[in-house]
């Protein structure tokens, strides 16, 4: 099915999956995500599809998220179920291939594992976490620091959005998970 008819589907489904907030927030980041994808030479229809996708099943409950995660078609990202705090993204990715028809891995990559990315992660999946991250609905940030951060060349935006949210779990004292770490060392070690 083209992206441009998945997006379709999904933005009809939307509203009736998620809130009306949580829509909104799918909506931006998909805008986002399918600027940055031509910006970086990718099919920004792509982008979109998986800013749509990206929250899907964030609103149902957390043992049919976990159930729908351990089911994900993308290598590696069933380890995710047994944490709620990431099994939307596999959970989502399993809707979109078994619902949607979705068969582009990089997409089903890009949403499983848009909370978490792993260390050797796809172009999509680094630029669908950045557009999650940085979407302009995101009260919490400066919206010069989040156009800067957007406007700079994708992995050093990536790193700056990793390590924005490492600082934010620590500021919080809460645990890092290790796979939290793994990234942040990834693209701490990545530095020019």
């Amino acid at each position: 099915m083209p992206e441009s008819d998945l997006a379709a589907r999904l933005e009809a489904a939307l509203d009736g999956a998620l809130g009306a907030k949580r829509a909104r927030h799918s909506r931006a980041v998909a805008a986002l995500a399918a600027e940055l994808c031509e910006r970086e030479g990718l099919d920004p229809e792509r982008g979109r599809v998986a800013g749509l996708a990206h929250d899907l099943c964030r609103a149902l409950p957390a043992a049919i998220q976990a159930e729908l995660a351990a089911a994900c078609p993308v290598p590696r990202a069933a380890e995710l179920a047994a944490n709620a705090r990431f099994a939307h993204g596999p959970a989502a990715a399993t809707v979109l291939a078994s619902e949607y028809g979705c068969s582009d891995p990089d997409i089903l990559e890009a949403v499983a594992f848009h909370t978490l990315p792993r260390p050797d992660s796809g172009v999509l999946t680094r630029i669908l976490y950045l557009a999650d991250k940085n979407e302009p609905g995101r009260e919490f940030l400066d919206p010069a620091e989040r156009e800067r951060i957007v406007a700079l060349p994708l992995a050093e935006a990536f790193r700056l959005s990793v390590e924005a949210v490492v600082d934010w779990i620590r500021s919080e004292g809460l645990p890092l998970a290790p796979e939290t770490a793994d990234l942040y060392d990834s693209v701490r070690v990545s530095v020019p």
